[in-house]
């Protein structure tokens, strides 16, 4: 819809400019500026190079400690079949076993947090389509909510247990699904929705480069 406004706009700029007046001059400027605002809001493409998973996660060799006060994780996903039963997305655990996973259960994302006792999967609200492209970010806060974003824009919020138990470093696992990923980070705090839409269109081939975070985003899978 913002493209649609752009194009619009910039086409009466154009005729506007035929004039030869002083208001044909400004005119043409605004049609370079708009010209680099329908860049911005271009389509995101795919990423130039991603990794396909076939139903099989990766063990990346980074462990941290997970901290107290909240982590986000940020990355491009694409489903290429869809599969009836529960693959992974993202997880990490301790030695104990306890953690949180991102799994996709008939096309819909889910989390579930690994403690003692039962703690019922939180179902979230987006549903992933074959064959497309999504930026997709969750941002889990210590009160024990989960925040999640799809392209940039937030779709749902669900009750999240956190695993303040966590203890020592944990192990993540990424992918395990049936499909592709491209750039997964890992942020040690709870990231604001501009963050998330900073990343959002900056697009799928740039490394995360946010600035006042208090740390720089941990690489699970990164461009080369």
């Amino acid at each position: 819809r913002k493209l649609d406004t752009l194009n619009g706009v910039s086409h009466l700029f154009e005729l506007l400019s035929d004039s030869g007046t002083e208001r044909a001059k400004a005119c043409s400027l605004g049609v370079s500026v708009l010209k680099a605002l329908r860049c911005v809001f271009r389509p995101r493409r795919h990423p130039n190079s991603y990794i396909l998973f076939a139903g099989k996660p990766l063990y990346p060799k980074v462990k941290r400690v997970l901290r107290k006060d909240g982590y986000s994780w940020f990355t491009w996903v694409r489903l290429e079949e869809e599969k009836l039963g529960k693959y992974m997305l993202f997880s990490f655990v301790d030695k104990s076993g306890t953690g949180v996973q991102y799994y996709i259960q008939n096309n819909t994302l889910r989390a579930h947090t690994l403690v003692t006792g039962s703690v019922k999967p939180a179902d979230i609200n987006f549903v992933f389509q074959k064959g497309r492209w999504y930026s997709l970010g969750a941002v889990h806060s210590p009160t024990g909510n989960v925040r999640v974003y799809g392209n940039g824009e937030f779709t749902d919020q669900k009750k999240l247990p956190y695993p303040s138990k966590v203890h020592g470093q944990v192990q993540y696992s990424v992918g395990g699904f049936h499909g592709c990923m491209s750039n997964f980070h890992v942020f040690d705090q709870c990231l604001s929705q501009l963050k998330i839409r900073q990343l959002h269109f900056a697009g799928p081939d740039r490394v995360p480069d946010i600035h006042s975070l208090k740390d720089g985003p941990v690489a699970l899978i990164q461009q080369i």
